[in-house]
This record gives C-alpha cells, structure tokens and sequence, in this order.
C-alpha cells in the first residue's frame, strides 16, 4: 500500500495539473529578494528589479539552500563539495575513488549512482543503515499524532516532538537493500565512524576517522543534510524585522491554525512545521498547507501570491 509511483507517472501528473490549472502562465523563474508589507497588500522585490503586488503572500521557501556543511569539512577545496550546495560542480567526470559522507537517503543515491558510473565509493556514515518507510511515522499524516501535538501550547515541546519525530539520516527499504548487496559485495567500501580531519597532499584528500581509520580518496561529496535554522535567509530575517512577526525561541514562525503568519502573510513548508508537526516539508505537508491557506483565503474573499 506503501508503494510510490514511478518517476514518469509522478511527471505526468505533474504536468497534467500545470496543464489544468495554467500554472506555466503564472511562473516566474526569478528570486525573490525582499518582501514588504503595506496596508493595502504585500510587495514582492525582485533581483530583476521588478516589483509585484498582491494581495496576500505564501512564503512556501525550503532549505535547499542552507546545506549542513561539517565543521571538519574545508570550504575552500573545490575536491570538497556539497551535494546540495546551489553552486555544486564536483561530480566526476572520469572514474575516481570518492567519499560520500552521509547515511540518508540522498548518500544513498549518490553512492549507487557513483557506483554505477565506474567509481571506487566509500560511504562512510556516523550511524549504522537506517531503515524507514517514511521521513516520519505515517500516524503524522492522521489524527494520531497530530490532534495531541496541535493541543500542546508550548512551542519548545512542539520542537522536541518534531525532532523526536524525524528519521533523519535513514533511507527507504529499495535504497538499503541495493546499498547492502553492494556493501556485501564489497562494490561499495563501508565505514562507519565520525570524520575528525581532512588533509589535502599530492596523493589526494587523507580522511582522518575515529577512532583511527584513514582513506585516501581524490574527492569528498557531503550528503549531510541541511542546516537546522530557519530557512528564507535575509528575505525572511527582514520581513520578521520589518513586521514584528513572531517566533518560537528556535526561530520559526508562530502562525494560526490557517498558517497565517500575519493577516496577509502565510507559510508553508519548513517555516510551518510547528503547526504542521514533522510531514510538513513532504508533499503530504505541502497539501495539508495548501488546504488550509486556500479555505483561509476563500473566507476572506482575496487572492494569493
């Protein structure tokens, strides 16, 4: 009951409900770069330099943007890259030895990807495989977790719940079972410890493992994961500046029932999570947002942006 569509169908979709809803008409592939309130509306600022108006505003902003970099980990060594950086440009071309360091999902990918391309992998992961279905347990999607976590008030205990909740650093059973086939054949070299150092020489990067192992690899791709803190970077700061919106000691957004941030700002994605408890950035999440924004809207006879 738990199986997931294939890439294609979930493409077709996607493009049959562009298609339906004239969504290509109303994108704009631009960013961003500050948003102000005004008593009549909100103002959009673009880096184009165009300004829009609308009347209400969804900041739906995720966290690809900030990826969890290790304090171990050289920003300066174009061998060392995130996977997840916006900038990212160390896939290898022709076939090298590569770490991947991570025990989620996206290191799962990447490894089995690597591994079919030729390379020498090492994935090398703080915890042993974890395995998991979802992101978080499906009582998420239901009233079962969520009717306790939507009476509780306190929004630091709504955090330790969220976190309690996710189950980061796991991978689905399709990605463990090919992750430890290839393990077992020895395809993909396993280590399982914490990187303490990383030295660059002339035979390449010497990654430094507790509690003493050491590889010697050409390249590092950190599939760590993103940044904790609150996603928008400066557009979101200065809208909680300008506005006084409020906010949980963690930095997200405190919002009503209906995801509304201020009365003509709502949220969804991360920056809802404390409302929409652990699935809120899934597309379960996203539809659960979308739910509540449009029936908010719809009662108070205005549009979104």
């Amino acid at each position: 009951p738990y199986d997931r569509p294939s890439l294609t169908l979930f493409n077709e979709h996607c493009d049959r409900v562009e298609h339906r809803f004239g969504l290509a008409g109303l994108h704009i592939k631009e960013r961003a770069i500050r948003c102000e309130i005004e008593c009549d509306g909100v103002v959009v600022e673009l880096n184009d330099g165009r300004a829009l108006k609308t009347a209400n505003l969804v900041l739906a902003v995720g966290a690809s943007e900030q990826p969890q970099w290790p304090a171990w980990a050289p920003r300066n060594d174009p061998r060392v890259q995130h996977v997840f950086d916006p900038d990212f440009d160390a896939w290898p071309a022709s076939p090298e030895t590569v770490a991947v360091v991570g025990g989620g999902i996206s290191a799962g990918h990447v490894a089995l990807r690597l591994l079919h391309e030729g390379h020498d992998v090492h994935l090398v992961s703080r915890h042993a495989l974890r395995q998991h279905q979802f992101d978080s347990d499906p009582g998420w999607l239901g009233p079962k977790y969520t009717t306790d976590f939507s009476r509780e008030p306190d929004r630091d205990r709504r955090r330790a719940v969220i976190t309690a909740a996710r189950h980061r650093g796991s991978v689905p059973p399709d990605v463990g079972r090919s992750l430890r086939r290839a393990i077992r054949r020895d395809r993909i070299k396993w280590h399982e410890g914490e990187v303490n150092q990383v030295v660059a020489d002339h035979d390449g990067l010497k990654v430094g493992l507790l509690p003493g192992d050491e590889l010697i690899v050409d390249r590092i791709l950190l599939a760590t994961g993103f940044a904790s803190r609150r996603p928008g970077g400066s557009l979101v700061d200065d809208l909680v500046a300008s506005a006084t919106l409020p906010c949980a000691s963690c930095g997200y957004p405190i919002v009503d029932s209906s995801l509304r941030w201020h009365p003509r700002v709502y949220v969804s994605g991360p920056l809802a999570e404390l409302e929409l408890g652990p699935v809120s950035r899934n597309i379960a999440g996203a539809r659960r947002a979308g739910e509540r924004i449009v029936d908010a809207v719809r009662t108070s006879g205005t549009t979104i942006s």
